[in-house]
């Protein structure tokens, strides 16, 4: 089965972020998000924060892929990595395509 995306280059405004999808305001504590779907837990930790993936709509803009980690009650994150879906269908490639059992360092785990 063929996995490859082909899809022609996105435009700027669906790869980049703008500044109005950041919280638009001097004070950090002025934003809002909704999770939409919640995507999976990939680890957590002994105090219950868990690294997750989730469709998530900050301050009302289009959703994007995010990973973080989140506190058990979703009331506090962490700094995450927000991806718009080109980004993600790129992400999803690259793991496609690599060798995950043959990691440098992974014997350290």
């Amino acid at each position: 089965m063929d996995n490859t995306y082909k899809s022609p280059l996105p435009s700027s405004e669906e790869v980049f972020e703008t500044p109005e999808s950041f919280a638009g305001s001097s004070n950090a504590s002025d934003f809002n998000f909704r999770i939409l779907r919640s995507l999976g837990a990939m680890s957590q930790s002994p105090s219950g924060w868990s690294k997750e993936i989730n469709l998530v709509s900050w301050n009302g803009n289009k959703a994007k892929f995010d990973i973080r980690d989140w506190s058990p009650e979703h009331e506090k994150m962490t700094r995450g990595v927000r991806l718009t879906s080109y980004e993600a269908k790129k992400l999803r490639d690259f793991l496609v395509n690599a060798d995950l059992d043959d990691i440098p360092g992974e014997e350290d785990l």
